[in-house]
């Protein structure tokens, strides 16, 4: 039988070809699956990824500025306020967009776009923008144009096209107008209000510090400022004062608000997105009478007509630091320092006194001392006490101590009312060493005392401490203090042994300066007995009345208080100076309803003979002078009335 010759037999290499057919059709099948599975990937698993990322391509986030909270004495008046001004922004993302800075610059160059593309590249682009914006921005901002150019070429260097460069911070609103209209005359775009940008310059709506009030509050009140080590772009903070210790509060959180723009990184105003309007800052009102303030500046700068005093500029000092404060609720009213060492041109005086000032403070520490007695129960009032014939004291555990006036023994008040170094020793010894230390720091002494404020001083105590480092503490040496340490405890002998930290705030406020939430200080604590608060005070009267403090009387008030005088420590010899002392007198001056206002004196090394410079003699007749002032200020009736036929003052009741 022969073979039909139509059927072709299968040679021996057709199952390879068929076996390649077969792997390269699975292969493409392969190569689809894969793509497939891949636009699956992309379009269902990766979708929000990618829609996230395309919508980011044409949105752009406006911040917008919260304005800094205002700062107000008690009276309403403005310590601290933000003026409004613009902030003028690169916006470095608008260099990435070829077309757009092609489109500006056809424009701004009246060629057309297509040329443009076509002969530059797009460095070439960023370039020919920046020729164009730069010295416009250099011309109202205050700028050198070399400086702003440097500035926004190293933030792209390596081709990073995105982020923000500050240009200025504090340009006013006239200035930010005009830098506009000139950007749109030049046709480098037109304005967009939505956004407030043209091109690549953003106009931010911002704020600047002002501090309106002519008494200098700035070691108070603060100032703000670029915190050193801050990156590029920082904003201002609180960098001192109140501003500083209220930071959080005070500085409010921006808003933003978001904005749809097209492939050339125009505003599209019909796609407007969301808006979050910013959280303004709180308004702090302060327990500051600027008007307090301003008496207390006059009066150093016066000339006494009292016989024997002198006029700070005659007394011709370091410094002269006065503070007063409301006994009742331990509110400080005024804090004044003048520090005639600085130049006139130095600027404020960033360092507050009140809490950063650290000295000795010689006998009005007595007043400490005698209450420590007092309170322990170890003496009363009028308990004596022996202290010998020459005015002279030492033993085995002490060196000489001495006094002015050798007096044989005196009693508690007496001590005070003559201001003996030997009697304050000897009642100190009697509380003994470790309870004498312990009242010390219960009346706020060797440690802060928590004011409201950024930076305070706890002053220096011994390390080792015996019986020679208490004889001199005693009296006011071997351990130093701050002013603010020093009202506080005579704070406590006005509240009846109540212990609290003079407060510098008294609410957060409304624009209109109402109330919306008092501060409220902390709780006063016990530190020495009522009955002997009471007694100290009495005996501050009589310091006044018949001891070292007598140019401290008033004809119209009551005034209590006591002196003070420390040499100051030569810091070559490690020795005290005869010549260099700092002079002091803390007191308070009541009404018929009692204390009204206290505080304190210091006048820092006096250039005066030997014998005038005591805080009897210059500290303590200008706090009566200010004291007085002061009560005529608020209004405050005269404790004392004038007997006709005597011409004598006479003493009111109670």
């Amino acid at each position: 039988m022969k073979n039909n010759p139509s059927v072709t037999g299968i040679e021996p290499g057709d199952s390879t070809i068929r076996s390649r057919i077969l792997l390269s059709a699975a292969g493409v099948l392969s190569v689809f699956g894969l793509l497939g599975w891949r636009l699956i990937h992309l379009q269902v698993e990766k979708h929000d990824l990618y829609t996230a990322i395309s919508e980011r391509r044409y949105e752009r986030v406006d911040q917008l500025e919260a304005h800094r909270g205002r700062i107000f004495d008690t009276r309403g008046k403005l310590l601290a306020g933000d003026e409004p001004v613009q902030k003028i922004v690169f916006d470095l993302g608008f260099l990435s967009q070829k077309e757009a800075l092609a489109t500006v610059i056809s424009e701004a160059e009246k060629t057309k776009e297509r040329d443009l593309l076509a002969i530059l590249n797009h460095s070439q682009l960023r370039q020919r923008y920046l020729d164009h914006v730069v010295p416009i921005l250099a011309k109202y901002t205050g700028r050198e144009a070399g400086a702003i150019r440097v500035d926004i070429e190293a933030r792209t260097a390596g081709g990073k096209l995105s982020g923000e460069e500050i240009i200025a911070r504090e340009v006013s609103m006239h200035d930010g107008m005009q830098l506009r209209e000139e950007l749109e005359n030049a046709l480098l775009g037109k304005y967009r209000p939505l956004s407030g940008r043209i091109g690549a310059i953003i106009f931010r709506d911002s704020f600047i510090r002002r501090y309106p009030e002519e008494v200098n509050l700035a070691h108070l009140s603060g100032m703000t400022g670029i915190m050193p080590g801050s990156k590029a772009g920082a904003d201002p903070r609180g960098v001192s004062g109140l501003e500083r210790f209220n930071e959080a509060k005070l500085k409010g959180v921006s808003g933003k608000r978001l904005i749809q723009v097209d492939g050339k990184g125009q505003e599209l105003a019909a796609y407007r997105g969301e808006v979050i309007p910013p959280k303004h800052g709180a308004n702090l009102r302060t327990t500051i009478d600027t008007g307090l303030m301003e008496l207390v500046e006059r009066e150093i700068n016066s000339v006494p007509a009292g016989p024997g005093e002198l006029s700070v500029a005659k007394m011709n000092p370091n410094r002269v630091i006065v503070a007063l404060f409301e006994p009742k609720t331990m509110a400080l009213r005024a804090v004044v320092t003048r520090d005639f060492t600085r130049q006139a041109d130095a600027g404020p005086l960033m360092t507050n006194d009140l809490v950063e000032y650290v000295y000795e403070p010689g006998s009005t520490i007595k007043i400490a001392t005698i209450a420590a007695a007092l309170s322990a129960g170890k003496v009363g009032a009028a308990t004596s006490i022996f202290l010998g014939n020459r005015g002279v004291y030492s033993d085995e555990e002490v060196k000489p101590i001495r006094d002015d006036h050798a007096f044989p023994s005196l009693s508690v008040e007496g001590i005070m009312v003559h201001s003996s170094n030997i009697g304050a020793f000897k009642l100190a010894r009697q509380v003994g060493l470790s309870k004498f230390r312990e009242y010390l720091e219960l009346m706020g002494f060797t440690r802060p005392t928590e004011i409201h404020l950024p930076v305070e001083q706890k002053g220096w105590f011994p390390k080792k401490w015996n019986m020679q480092n208490l004889s001199r503490c005693a009296y006011g040496y071997t351990f130093s203090v701050t002013p603010a340490q020093m009202c506080s405890m005579l704070g406590c002998m006005l509240n009846e042994g109540m212990w609290s930290p003079l407060s510098t705030e008294e609410a957060w406020t409304d624009e209109q300066n109402r109330t919306i939430e008092d501060i409220v200080p902390p709780a006063p604590r016990r530190a020495i007995t009522a009955k002997a608060a009471g007694q100290v005070l009495q005996m501050l009267i009589q310091v006044v009345e018949k001891g070292t403090a007598k140019l401290a009387r008033s004809d119209l008030y009551e005034i209590g208080g006591k002196t003070g005088t420390s040499n100051k420590i030569n810091s070559k010899t490690k020795t005290y100076d005869r010549d260099r002392q700092v002079v002091s007198f803390l007191g308070y001056i009541a009404a018929s309803d009692g204390p009204r206002l206290a505080g304190l004196v210091i006048i820092d090394e006096p250039k005066l003979p030997d014998h005038m410079n005591y805080g009897g003699k210059l500290a303590a007749p200008l706090f009566r002078r200010i004291a007085e002032k002061a009560m005529n200020y608020y209004e405050v009736p005269a404790f004392f009335a004038v007997n006709e036929a005597t011409g004598k003052a006479m003493k009111k009741p109670r």
